[in-house]
């Protein structure tokens, strides 16, 4: 079956096809042979629902009817999407990794963004009108599709204007990973706000152009994972970062020499007692005149 969907195929189709499974199972076999599964499940289970997404896509298009193709590509985009969310996490939690503070901080951060992407896609489909389900279903995941590729180009943006404070360089696997998925969503965002200017003849080469950025993504993890990750050293990390760990530390579980505000309590009251005291009217002295 898939030897006749290949056939269909012409020229960069199929090469663009081939890629899009090949290199993801590449990528999950490098993280596999290298022994980094625990590290990096999420990444793994992204590449492998991939490949998954991209063949039974195909078949779905080939073979099935547009309805079939069409409940294929949401249900791929929510499992692919979960997997994204996954990864997403597993960045936050790498780029926080020494400090145990910030990693909390940034896992509540993400759960609210995260939380936020789903009222903003529910309310934006609901806002077109529409009451046909496809419609919404498909409103929805545009909608969530784009606001995760913009969580993620700030990912890439963070790491650019914040790693010298967090120790990171460029050849840190973290910073390949979230390099790949903002190589995608930053062209993916461009291809979507073109489609609706350019003429119907040029939505397909944007759609070319999306494939290769897809290509490109797999190709930096693959390049990433092979080259050796430089040791994380937390003497390479700027001062602040320390800072911020201690001070949210200090917020989250403060000690009996960081309580600040019972320390600011007693300070004023001590005040408030020693000019009470001072300013109280002395008790007039009796004054006894002794003559002669």
């Amino acid at each position: 079956m898939l030897r006749f969907v290949m056939a269909q195929m012409h020229g960069y189709e199929l090469i663009l096809w081939a890629l899009g499974v090949l290199l993801p199972l590449a990528v999950a076999m490098k993280i596999w042979r290298s022994g980094l599964v625990s590290e990096y499940p999420a990444l793994v289970r992204f590449n492998v629902a991939s490949v998954l997404g991209v063949v039974a896509g195909t078949l779905a298009l080939r073979f099935g009817s547009q309805q079939l193709y069409c409940y294929v590509y949401w249900f791929v985009a929510v499992v692919t999407d979960g997997f994204a969310l996954a990864v997403t996490l597993e960045i936050f939690r790498d780029i926080f990794k020494p400090y145990e503070a910030l990693k909390q901080l940034g896992t509540v951060l993400f759960r609210w963004i995260l939380a936020v992407l789903v009222v903003v896609s529910l309310v934006s489909a609901l806002a077109t009108g529409s009451v046909r389900v496809n419609d919404i279903i498909a409103s929805v995941s545009l909608m969530f599709d784009r606001g995760l590729q913009i969580l993620q180009c700030g990912i890439v943006l963070f790491l650019l204007f914040t790693n010298q404070y967090l120790g990171l360089s460029f050849r840190h696997r973290v910073f390949g990973i979230a390099a790949g998925f903002g190589v995608y969503a930053s062209i993916s965002l461009m291809v979507l706000t073109l489609a609706s200017w350019v003429p119907t003849a040029m939505v397909q080469p944007l759609g070319a152009i999306m494939n290769v950025s897809g290509v490109l993504t797999f190709v930096t993890w693959l390049v990433y994972f092979y080259i050796p990750q430089p040791e994380r050293r937390l003497s390479d990390a700027a001062p602040e970062s320390r800072r911020w760990e201690y001070a949210l530390a200090s917020i989250h579980a403060p000690g009996p020499d960081a309580m600040f505000l019972s320390n600011i309590d007693r300070t004023v009251e001590r005040l408030l007692t020693k000019n009470n005291v001072a300013t109280q009217p002395k008790p007039k002295e009796d004054k006894h005149w002794f003559g002669d």
